[in-house]
C-alpha cells in the first residue's frame, strides 16, 4: 500500500490542535474592594485588571461573573433618608463600557452574591446575617427573575446546582443539602442532617449526623455517603465515624478539630473516611491542608 506523504502544514496544524486546547482556558476573574465602594475586576492568574465596576451613591458586591463581554455583578444603594438599603442586579460590557440596569432585587435579603452564568440565566444568591439563604435565577433573554432553591450557591456539576447554607452559619448546627437541576427546574433534597460535606468529580462526600448532639461530646458520630448529584445514587462508606467540628472533607478525609474547654486549647485532627482512623496534626498542618493562612495569635 502506497503511503502519502504528509506535509509540513498538516503536521503544524496537528500540532496546535494538540497545544491550544491547554493554553485557551476561560480565565477567571474575581472582585478586588476599592476604597470608593467600587470593585476591580481582576484576571486571577495574572492579576490584570478587566474593568472598574462602580455605583452612583452605590457598592458594588465583590462577587462577580463574567461570561463573554458582560461583567454580571449586584450592588446596594443607601436610602438616607430612612436608611433603607435597596439591592440590584447589573451588567456591564467591558468592551464598550456600557452599564445596565437588570433587575431591583427582593427586599427579603439584606445582600445578594452574583454566583455563576450558565445556560442562559445569572444565578445569585439572597442572604441575610446568619439567617437565610436562597438561590435566584435570572432569564437573560425572558428578563424574568425567579426564586428556585432554598438555601445559597455552593457549586454546579454539569447542570446540576448544589444549594446549601453554611456561607451564613455562626455556629455549629446542621443544615441539608439540596440539588437544583436547571434544565428541568426541579430540586431534590440530597441530604439532612449533614455536618460537612466535599465534592470531587460529579460526587459529594457528605457527614451525616443521624442523631443530633454537639460534637465535642461522645455520643456524636457521623455516617459518611458519598451521593452522585447526576444520579441521586447514595453510597455508604462509613456507618460510624468518630469525628469532632468539620472544617474539610475530601473523597478520603475528614480535617477536623476540638477544644478543651477548660483549657482553651485547640486540638487538630485527619480521620480517614475509609478505615476511620484518627491522626493528630499540628495547627501548621492542618490549616494548611485547608488552603487557609494560620491564624495570627491572639
Amino acid at each position: 500500500m502506497m503511503k502519502k506523504k504528509v506535509s509540513g502544514l498538516v503536521l503544524l496544524a496537528a500540532l496546535l490542535f494538540v497545544l491550544l486546547p491547554a493554553s485557551v482556558q476561560a480565565a477567571k476573574y474575581e472582585g478586588e474592594r476599592l476604597d470608593d465602594g467600587s470593585v476591580n475586576v481582576v484576571n486571577v492568574d495574572t492579576g490584570e485588571a478587566l474593568a472598574t465596576l462602580s455605583l452612583r451613591l452605590g457598592t458594588v458586591n465583590t462577587q462577580i461573573a463574567v461570561s463573554g463581554d458582560w461583567i454580571y455583578f449586584t450592588g446596594s444603594v443607601t436610602n438616607y433618608t430612612d436608611y433603607s438599603v435597596a439591592n440590584s442586579l447589573y451588567a456591564y460590557n467591558y468592551k464598550t463600557e456600557e452599564q445596565l440596569h437588570l433587575k431591583a432585587l427582593p427586599a427579603a435579603f439584606d445582600s445578594y452574591d452574583v454566583n455563576d452564568v450558565y445556560g442562559g440565566a445569572v444565578y445569585l444568591t439572597g442572604w441575610t446575617g446568619s439567617d437565610d439563604t436562597a438561590l435566584y435565577r435570572w432569564n437573560l433573554q425572558k428578563k424574568t427573575l425567579k426564586k428556585v432553591a432554598e438555601d445559597g450557591y455552593a457549586l454546579r456539576y454539569k447542570r446540576y446546582i448544589v444549594c446549601e447554607s453554611t456561607m451564613v452559619h455562626g455556629a455549629f448546627t446542621l443544615y441539608p443539602i439540596y440539588v437544583y437541576n436547571t434544565k428541568t427546574g426541579k430540586v431534590v433534597t440530597a441530604m439532612k442532617k449533614v455536618g460537612g460535606y466535599g465534592y470531587k468529580g460529579g460526587k459529594l462526600y457528605i457527614a451525616q449526623m443521624p442523631k443530633e448532639a454537639y460534637p465535642e461530646t461522645k455520643k456524636a458520630a457521623y455516617k459518611i455517603i458519598q451521593y452522585d448529584i447526576a444520579t441521586g445514587a447514595k453510597k455508604t462508606l462509613n456507618r460510624k465515624v468518630k469525628a469532632y467540628l468539620i472544617s474539610k472533607m475530601t473523597n478520603k478525609y475528614i480535617y477536623h478539630q476540638g477544644s478543651d474547654q477548660e483549657t482553651h486549647t485547640s486540638y487538630f485532627y485527619r480521620t480517614a473516611i475509609k478505615t476511620g482512623k484518627t491522626v493528630r496534626l499540628t495547627k501548621e498542618r492542618y490549616f494548611k491542608a485547608l488552603g487557609f493562612p494560620l491564624p495570627e495569635a491572639e
